[in-house]
């Protein structure tokens, strides 16, 4: 049997004078499993560390070092959760408007949004990123990770979208935008 071409998971919307690419992040089912799993379990640490801290019998160093415990335990749950939450229903949007180029990461609508001037951005280009196996998509799996396959100079600084797609994938998205009137060839490697 012939396998089928992959058909890419970038939505690429075009009109007049606006263009726009909406990417989902990847959903490793294995990887959604196990943070559920883990979260269910940081919840009956979260709760048992709290009444440790209601207990009147502890000692000051006691609740001392179970306040410092339970900061770091919970900011390790609000991370898993924001990633739990970008593997569910993020989304990485690219648009292009006038001189403006805008990269928006969304969970549900929220999220953080940069734009950038399109005359400033220099050497748009897409690189190779070696395969790792099993837990390859992991690393697009966190709302704070912000490497891409998808990179430009702005500056002196180096920004990169497009997280969750491959490198082909990325090769169309990148003729997209060199097809744009907003764009020109002193933008592009």
């Amino acid at each position: 049997m012939i396998e089928r071409p992959k058909s890419g998971r970038a939505i690429i919307k075009q009109d007049f004078n606006r263009l726009s690419i909406e990417i989902p992040a990847k959903q490793n089912w294995f990887v959604i499993i196990f943070l559920c799993i883990w979260l269910c379990g940081w919840y009956m640490g979260e709760v048992n560390a709290i009444s440790m801290l209601s207990a009147t019998d502890t000692t000051l160093l006691a609740n001392a070092f179970t306040v410092f415990w339970l900061t770091g335990w919970t900011v390790g749950g609000l991370w898993v959760f924001t990633t739990l939450l970008w593997t569910l229903s993020g989304k990485e949007i690219i648009s292009v408007q006038g001189p403006v180029l805008t990269i928006q990461q969304v969970v549900f609508g929220i999220g953080r949004k940069k734009q950038y001037d399109i005359q400033s951005i220099k050497n748009i280009k897409v690189i190779s990123q070696p395969d790792e196996g099993a837990w390859d998509n992991s690393k697009s799996a966190s709302f704070m990770n912000s490497t891409g396959i998808i990179q430009f100079d702005y500056g002196m600084k180096n920004i990169s979208f497009s997280r969750s797609i491959d490198e082909v994938e990325g090769r169309m998205i990148v003729e997209k935008l060199k097809a744009n009137s907003n764009f020109n060839k002193d933008n592009f490697a």
